[in-house]
Order: structure tokens, then sequence, then C-alpha cells
């Protein structure tokens, strides 16, 4: 007889594009060819499918204004979609408010909760850690198991919301699928030589790369830098740098990602990413500091090179050493290709996910 797929209800909530919608997608891809999966998400990403998932609910509510959290328009719908059957699994992805009435709204088996940052990012309102802060506690309490992205969030997901270890799950984020594109090729030649992608947040670590980039000019060397990516953060000035804060499309992104010889992460403190995933897909190195899942995301000498964080002298002698010694970059850009393709691959870290959650 043919195996039964478990039915899984994948939940994420979310008021912009993104990192979290990008993952999500990329996730729920991977459980569609491994269960009978039903989506409630939002309707940002209406327009990008899914394929193989059974059923899907997109809610209409940029920012989720309060208003609407509380109107029967948004909660009739909701609860008609996640009570029409008895659910193998929920699966709610993001400590987002609003999953918690979801997660007491729907009927489940067994509940996954994957917790995207157990510790909020320096330079967040304070209004938002306390509300996701209270989010992350109830949603912890209620799930069967608990998913983070890499050891040094399952420390920080026992140590600061008591969730035993034995309960905690820890996943790497895979490959981003949407920004695979396989006619984009490592360009034969890079001509940017440092670049930063991603959300501009003050937790990136701009500044530091600034301080870095003008200790290499300093020493006499002017490296070809890019800025790219969208955000609340006002970049300060960085000399000889490109800045582009538009929200790139897909391929854009990557055709930049193909032409770097570095990507580099100065982060102040980080919880998960997939930007080294990224990076690696296109053979480019990373450059990052030691800080939440980076240090296990970046191999040091091995993919990239790892440096404290807050410190410009070590970061610009990174740089330098990736921009002048070819032998090594090349073995750092082999073994970045090689772990795109293994380490990060979507299907296995699913497989691994779903059998985790289900035992």
């Amino acid at each position: 007889m043919p195996r039964v797929k478990p039915s899984v209800l994948a939940v994420c909530l979310f008021s912009s594009p993104g990192a979290i919608a990008d993952s999500f997608q990329t996730l729920c891809r991977s459980l569609a060819s491994q269960s009978d999966l039903s989506v409630l998400t939002s309707d940002v990403i209406r327009d990008r499918d899914i394929p193989g998932a059974a059923a899907r609910l997109y809610i209409d509510g940029p920012r989720f204004h309060p208003v609407r959290w509380m109107s029967p328009a948004t909660w009739g719908p909701i609860r008609e979609f996640v009570q029409r059957r008895e659910f193998d699994l929920l699966f709610l992805y993001s400590e987002h408010p609003l999953h918690v009435p979801v997660g007491m709204l729907a009927r489940a088996r067994r509940t996954l909760f994957w917790c995207l940052d157990p510790k909020s990012h320096s330079g967040n309102p304070t209004y938002i850690r306390a509300l996701h802060g209270a989010a992350k506690r109830a949603l912890a309490a209620r799930a069967d198991t608990v998913v983070v992205a890499c050891e040094a969030l399952k420390r920080q997901m026992c140590d600061r919301y008591g969730v035993p270890p034995a309960r905690v799950m820890t996943t790497f984020h895979g490959v981003l699928d949407n920004l695979i594109f396989p006619d984009v090729r490592p360009a034969p030649v890079r001509d940017i030589d440092v670049l930063f992608f991603g959300r501009l947040d003050y937790y990136k670590g701009l500044d530091v790369l600034g301080d870095a980039i003008r200790l290499l000019q300093a020493r006499g060397r002017t490296p070809r830098v890019v800025i790219a990516g969208a955000g609340p953060y006002v970049v300060p000035p960085t000399p000889g740098a490109t800045l582009d804060t538009r929200y790139l499309p897909d391929r854009e992104l990557v055709e930049l990602v193909a032409r770097a010889r570095i990507v580099v992460m100065p982060y102040h403190d980080a919880t998960g990413s997939q930007v080294p995933q990224t990076a690696y897909s296109y053979g480019t190195p990373v450059v990052a500091t030691t800080v939440g899942c980076l240090r296990e995301y970046v191999e040091d000498g091995v993919t990239g090179l790892l440096v404290p964080p807050r410190d410009p002298a070590r970061l610009a002698d990174a740089l330098e050493l990736l921009l002048s010694d070819g032998v090594l970059w090349n073995s750092l850009s082999r073994n970045a290709l090689d772990r795109a393709k293994t380490t990060f691959a979507n299907e296995p870290l699913t497989t691994q996910l779903l059998a985790r959650a289900l035992s």
C-alpha cells in the first residue's frame, strides 16, 4: 500500500516581503512533497505559488493593523480553515503574535513552533521586544517541539524561556530556492570585491564595515564595495562604496552575489540567517562575525573566515587576506559550493524536521 502522507497545517503571518516570507515558502515547497500540506499565510505572497499545497488561505492585512485583529471578517475564515479537519501537525513558523490565537484555534495532534529569534536583535524597539517575547513564551509553552536554527539559539531558548533541551530541535536554515537561478553562474571575473546584502538594520554592523574599509584604504587598498538592501537603518558614509537601498528583485540580487569575491556579514549580533547559504550557492566565501548561528554556518578557513564582532581591524585583516590570497579563495569557494548542495540542502533538512516533529 502507498504510504499515507501526514497532514500538516503550516502557518506564517508577516506584513511585508523579505527573508521570513522567502524562508517560509522554501520550507512549504519541501513540505508539500512530503506531506498533505495546508498553508495559512499573508496575501503579500499570493502571487508566488506553493506547488503541491492541498489548500491555501491568504489573509489580507498589510502590517496587520490591530483593528483587523479583532474583526470577524478576519477571524471567521481563519477559524473555518484551521478547524476543518484535525491535522497531524501544526507548524507555526516565527513568533508573530497572531500565531498564538491561531495555535489555540487549530485542531492538531502535535504542534511544532520554529522560533526565529530567541533573543531580540539589538536596536529593536522596547514594545516589539515585549510583544514578541510574550508570544515566544506562549508558543513555546504549547508546542510539543520547538525548532531553532543552530546550537547557539538552542541554548538561548532553554535559558531564556525554560524549555527543556529534549523539546528543542536544532536544524539549519536551508538554501532559499527563490534565489537559485541555474543559468546564473559564478562570474569568471569577479568585479565586486566586497558585497553586503540584506535588510538594513543597526545590528548588521555596517558602521564596523565602514571603519574596516577605511583601514584598508589607509593600507593602500581600494576594494570595490557594494551595499545592497532596503531597511530603516541609515548607512553611515562608507568611502568608495556603492549603495543601493532598493529591495532588489531576486535575480538582480543573485547576479550581484555571483560577481562578488566576498560576502561580508559584520553583524553586532545575529540569530539565524540565509545569507551564507545564498553566497555558497554561487561559490562566494563569507567573512562573518562570531555571533548567533554565523559561527556554525561559516566554517572558519573552510567556507569563509570568522572574526570577533565590533572589531574593524580584524575584519579588515580578513577581507585583505581573502582579496590577496588566490589559493585560499579558490579553496573556500569550492567548499562553499559543496556545502550549498549538502549541509544546506532543503529536502534532507525537511525530512529530518518532519520525522522529529511527528515522532
